[in-house]
């Protein structure tokens, strides 16, 4: 049963490049929430977005942009396209 038929309104999805990809590729991402923090983990370049999928390029809008002490939170929203009612 689709998710939305089920009443279902959102999925928040955590994960790492491979899975911001998959999503992006099958346009399935809505909503972006980036943190920016004063630290690294890892080792390498890797690209925000992994894998070897080709991604449309998709246009998102900043709607949030906030600040708790060095760490920075940018929410970004892909605009809704107009609904006929």
């Amino acid at each position: 049963m689709p998710a939305r038929s089920a009443g279902i309104r959102s999925i928040v999805c955590e994960g790492g490049a491979t899975l911001l990809g998959l999503l992006i590729a099958e346009d399935l991402l809505d909503e972006l929430v980036v943190t920016i923090a004063p630290m690294f983990v890892g080792a390498g370049e890797e690209s925000v977005v992994g894998g070897s999928i080709a991604h449309p390029l998709r246009r998102y809008r900043l709607t949030a942009l906030d600040r708790d002490e060095d760490h920075l939170f940018a929410r970004y929203a892909r605009p809704r396209e107009p609904t006929c009612s």
